[in-house]
C-alpha cells in the first residue's frame, strides 16, 4: 500500500500493472464467451444513444469499456457492479482475487541491501506457471 505523500514503490507499481492485465485479459473472455463487442456490452449495460453526428444509433459510454481494455482506467465499483451483472458474473471474476493481504508475505517484494545501494533483493511469492518460473530464473542468470 502506498504510504501517503510517497510515490508508490516499483513493488506497487508491478502489482497495479498486474492487476490491470488480469482485468482487461478476464473482460475480454467473457465478452468473447458471449459474442459481445465493446458497443453490445455498453449497450447492455448504458443502453444507446441518437448520434447526432452520424444520424445512427450508438452504445452509451462505449469508450468506459475500451480504456478498461486498453488497461488505460480501473472501473468504479459501481461501474465494475455494472460491467459484472450485464455479463452474469461476480466483480471478482472479472478483477480476480484480491491483493495478497499478508503483509508477511507479501506477492512482491523489493528490498534495499545495506552495501549495495545499486542492487535490491527481490522476492516473489505468487503461484505461477512453470515456464514463467523457469523465464524468471533465465533471466537472473540462475
Amino acid at each position: 500500500m502506498t504510504t501517503k505523500g510517497l510515490p508508490p514503490s516499483a513493488a506497487e507499481i508491478a502489482a497495479r500493472r498486474i492487476r490491470f492485465e488480469q482485468l482487461a485479459a478476464n473482460l475480454q473472455h467473457f465478452m468473447d464467451e458471449q459474442y459481445l463487442d465493446q458497443s453490445a456490452l455498453a449497450r447492455r449495460i448504458w443502453g444507446e444513444y441518437l448520434n447526432p453526428h452520424t444520424g445512427k444509433m450508438s452504445a452509451k459510454n462505449r469508450d468506459r469499456i475500451s480504456t478498461i481494455i486498453r488497461k488505460h482506467s480501473w472501473p468504479t465499483r459501481p461501474t465494475l457492479m455494472k460491467i459484472a451483472n450485464a455479463l452474469g458474473v461476480t466483480p471478482e471474476h472479472l478483477t480476480g482475487p484480491e491483493p495478497n493481504g499478508d503483509h508477511e508475505n507479501p506477492d512482491f517484494a523489493l528490498v534495499s541491501v545495506a552495501g549495495h545501494p545499486d542492487k535490491v533483493m527481490l522476492r516473489i511469492n505468487k503461484l505461477v506457471l512453470f515456464s514463467t518460473a523457469t523465464r524468471i530464473m533465465e533471466m537472473l542468470g540462475q
